[in-house]
């Protein structure tokens, strides 16, 4: 009855240490412009489903680390509309951001 609790705890053990490995954070990095090719400075840019993020600097860069190619970056910014964008296998994602209109007069 001990081998078997010894091999079952080894199993489970060889397991989790598996899915440590498979949880590389993902490395991203990009640049944000309006729809006019002006860079945006400020633009948070959030991992969906979580409160992680961070926001572009002054030449429009972000550099972000995801938990896995499934993760979904969120850009905001006032006066724009949001915008998603799926990671895959993208280290580098560049978006425009297009103007909010508003139809109020």
């Amino acid at each position: 009855m001990r081998c078997r609790q010894f091999f079952l705890s080894l199993l489970l053990l060889l397991l989790s240490s598996l899915a440590v490995f498979a949880q590389t954070p993902i490395r991203v990095t990009g640049t944000v412009k309006d729809n006019k090719g002006t860079t945006l400075v400020g633009v948070s840019v959030t991992i969906k489903g979580s409160t992680t993020g961070v926001t572009t600097d002054a030449n429009g860069q972000y550099t972000i680390s995801v938990p896995s190619k499934e993760s979904v970056l969120v850009f905001s910014f006032v006066g724009y509309l949001v915008k998603e964008q799926e990671v895959k296998e993208q280290q580098i994602i560049n978006v425009t951001m297009a103007d909010k209109t508003n139809d109020l007069d």
